[in-house]
């Protein structure tokens, strides 16, 4: 019990420090308010910011402020700030902003709007990848090769410049490669490596000796390179991959003053590649009103390259869907949201998320280009059944998981006290009531043990008593006797009686004679001493 209550008030006393806390807790002190007169004060270009513009007006501004200052605790070196434009116009005007809210990246000159989920995870996300070195460079990393696997596993796209190691010292490409990067920091992942190192990890990696093989320029370069051979002059390349499966190199020299045609390069391939659906880019997909049709394939299969090149030919003759794709193997318990497993990939299926519902393709893997256009002309027309009517609302779940994350992330302090105390208050009343519980239970327990002892007792003493009659049934004599018995023995008391009667009276009489006797003997002697007494008194006169 003593352990219980000092339980109890260490409990107490921690959610009264919580509580201290969460009246000292503000959102505010993680955000900067700018203004025109602060702002380039406050910001300075070799600093990271996230600014989040918004208006007083702006109802969706409401819903999204808090989500922009839960975001703000949850990241390190970055600043965020908020700029209200229903009072500070002319400072939105210079950034260009259009509509409310806008979340925007800014470092120096370099801006990025913020278009994926409206979550402080995705703020989070975003802003610490834009915050990282826009080149991954891996040029003296001994395991170069894995972590460029690991970078196109994970990555849209991904753009590698391969040097020799001789030519880094006189010339690099980096500075430039750099600016390059910084215009496409979102749609790409920039790697800088040797060939050395690039070839090596082929030897060991089938993805590379494939990506080697699919391209003639680069095949052409792996088989005369020579690592060994001191006069050997390779050229600086550019590949692009995407995923594991494209590969591209840019087919001129890569020289900085090519920086224009190798970023117009770059872009265009990225055009030619439908885009991914990721967390980044899931609202810049969603967020127009047409039906979204998502390719889904498995990575691993050799199939899923030549289903994605046909969505694409697809893609350029229906603009009033968006397209993208989505890797079913990475994002498993996603797909079976619409009852699809890995073995039914690939899969086309056509999302209209404003209505909740979505249309599937059968047998898509076995479709060509035809086939596909005739689909996604059946869904506008409505002659496909729609699957899953409200299936979607796990986009609603979502969201609202997202709401209810930010809630208690906003006031995790305040959950944090309520649950000490409810806590604490819940422990004492349990242990207390548990207590109160066992003490009545074994008072229960004692008085039936009692109650039971009881019952044995009382049925050993009837036990006992039935053995004690039926012994002296046993002795008992038969009924004449007993009354002969009975007789003699009542006129025995009878004649004793009598007797004592008797003799008590024969005493009576004895003592009552006696007392005569006495009182006889009494009366004489009282005689002779009156009548000596006479005498005397007669001699006396004679002699007078």
């Amino acid at each position: 019990m003593k352990n219980i209550f000092i339980l109890s008030f260490f409990l107490l006393f921690s959610s009264s420090l919580f509580l201290v806390n969460c009246k000292n807790s503000n959102d505010d002190e993680y955000v900067f308010t700018l203004t025109k007169q602060d702002f380039y004060d406050l910001v300075d270009p070799s600093e990271f910011w996230f600014l989040g513009f918004f208006a007083d007006w702006c109802e969706h501004c409401k819903q999204i402020e808090p989500q922009f200052k839960t975001a703000a605790r949850g990241v390190d070196g970055i600043n965020f700030g908020s700029v209200n434009c229903a009072k500070e116009g002319s400072l939105c005007r210079q950034f260009k902003i259009k509509g409310y809210p806008t979340l925007m990246f800014v470092h120096g000159k370099h801006r990025y709007e913020y278009n994926g989920v409206r979550t402080p995870l995705g703020m989070v996300t975003f802003c610490e990848k834009l915050s990282q070195k826009p080149v991954l460079d891996l040029s003296h990393d001994q395991d170069s090769a894995t972590k460029l696997l690991d970078t196109l596993s994970h990555e849209i796209s991904t753009l590698v410049l391969l040097q020799d190691e001789d030519q880094l010292p006189e010339f690099s490409f980096l500075e430039a490669f750099e600016q390059i990067s910084y215009e496409l920091l979102l749609e790409l992942q920039f790697v800088s490596m040797t060939y050395d190192s690039f070839f090596t990890g082929a030897e060991h990696s089938s993805i590379l000796k494939e990506a080697i093989r699919s391209d003639e320029k680069l095949l052409e370069i792996s088989q005369s390179y020579d690592p060994l051979d001191p006069h050997r002059d390779s050229e600086t390349l550019l590949v692009m991959f995407r995923d594991v499966n494209f590969v591209k190199t840019f087919p001129d020299d890569v020289i900085p003053d090519r920086k224009r045609q190798i970023t117009k390069w770059t872009k265009q391939n990225l055009d030619s590649i439908l885009p991914k659906l990721t967390m980044n880019s899931f609202e810049k997909v969603t967020v127009s009103n047409k039906l979204v049709a998502v390719a889904i394939i498995d990575s691993k299969k050799s199939v899923s390259q030549n289903f994605l090149d046909i969505i694409k030919e697809v893609s350029k003759e229906r603009n009033d869907f968006t397209f993208c794709y989505l890797d079913g193997r990475k994002w498993s318990q996603y797909i079976e949201k619409f009852d699809l497993t890995r073995k039914m990939l690939p899969k086309l299926i056509v999302i209209d998320y404003q209505r909740e519902i979505y249309y599937e393709m059968q047998s898509s893997a076995l479709g060509e280009k035809y086939d596909f256009i005739e689909f996604l002309q059946m869904v506008k027309d409505k002659k496909i059944q729609p699957k899953g009517d409200g299936v979607l609302l796990i986009n609603k779940l979502k969201r609202y998981f997202d709401t209810f994350k930010s809630w208690l992330t906003d006031n995790f302090k305040l959950i944090l006290c309520i649950t000490s105390c409810s806590t604490t208050l819940i422990y004492w009343v349990f242990f207390r009531n548990s207590s109160n519980d066992q003490k009545k239970n074994d008072a229960n327990a004692k008085n039936n043990e009692n109650e039971e002892n009881g019952n044995n007792t009382k049925k050993t003493n009837e036990d006992k008593n039935k053995n004690n009659k039926n012994e002296i049934e046993e002795k008992k004599p038969n009924k004449d006797n007993q009354k002969d018995n009975k007789s003699k023995k009542n006129n025995s008391n009878k004649n004793n009686k009598n007797k004592n009667k008797q003799n008590n009276n024969n005493k009576q009489k004895n003592n009552n004679k006696q007392n005569n006797d006495n009182k006889q003997n009494n009366n004489n002697k009282q005689k002779n001493n009156n009548k000596k007494n006479n005498n005397k008194s007669k001699k006396n006169r004679k002699n007078k």
